[in-house]
């Protein structure tokens, strides 16, 4: 059960020996957490909000150094990602999406491999829950093809052909279910048509003569 209390829990990306120290009771890991956001997601709006703001701040390290390690970045984009559904209203006030394609539009090359992993596995996320059209990532994760990095290459080829593939499939049976629609209404009105051949024709023999 989720601890009973209504004020922001400090949630961590990562410890240390002084923060060991001074953790209190309430202090919650990051997949905590998210599990307990996945539970009632508005008992822990506020924790979600400063969760992000601590987001923004390591990204913008990460700006200054792209080419360094950034755990707490990384930690914090997929716990993000994770519940980024829970939060309707918010999608268009935080833009989380957004802040990710520019980082990766902007010379991703220079990003360090794991940031730029977890940014694309983020967005990955994002887009399979139908929360992002494909079209709008496809232009920059076709460019981090470019990036020396296989193990990215492979996930982007996986992600995207099945991506595609689902898409085309989905747009096919929507096709075929309004072909069905047409052709089950065209053979409606021809039996319509039919029924009323055959009264007319009936009723030329059942009315008596004048």
């Amino acid at each position: 059960m989720p601890p009973k209390h209504h004020k922001p829990i400090k949630a961590k990306a990562r410890k240390t020996a002084e923060e060991d120290e001074d953790q209190d009771e309430n202090s919650l890991s990051l997949p905590q957490l998210q599990n307990f956001i996945r539970r009632d997601p508005q008992a822990y709006i506020e924790d979600y909000r400063r969760q992000f703001e601590h987001f923004r701040s390591t990204a913008e390290t990460l700006q200054l150094r792209p080419g360094r390690p950034q755990k707490s970045f990384n930690e914090l984009t997929m716990f993000i990602a994770h519940v980024f559904h829970c939060y309707p209203n918010l999608r268009e006030e935080l833009n989380f999406p957004e802040i990710l394609l520019r980082y990766l539009s902007k010379d991703p090359q220079q990003l360090h491999p794991e940031a730029r992993r977890s940014m694309v596995g983020a967005l990955l996320l994002i887009r399979s829950r139908g929360m992002i059209p494909l079209m709008k990532i496809l232009p920059t994760l076709f460019r981090l093809f470019a990036c020396d990095d296989k193990e990215l290459r492979r996930t982007l080829q996986k992600s995207l052909l099945n991506d595609i593939i689902n898409s085309t499939l989905t747009v096919g049976k929507a096709a075929g279910k309004k072909r069905k629609r047409r052709l089950n209404r065209g053979n409606d009105t021809a039996e319509a048509s039919k029924g009323e051949k055959t009264e007319e024709k009936a009723s030329k023999y059942l009315d008596p003569a004048p």
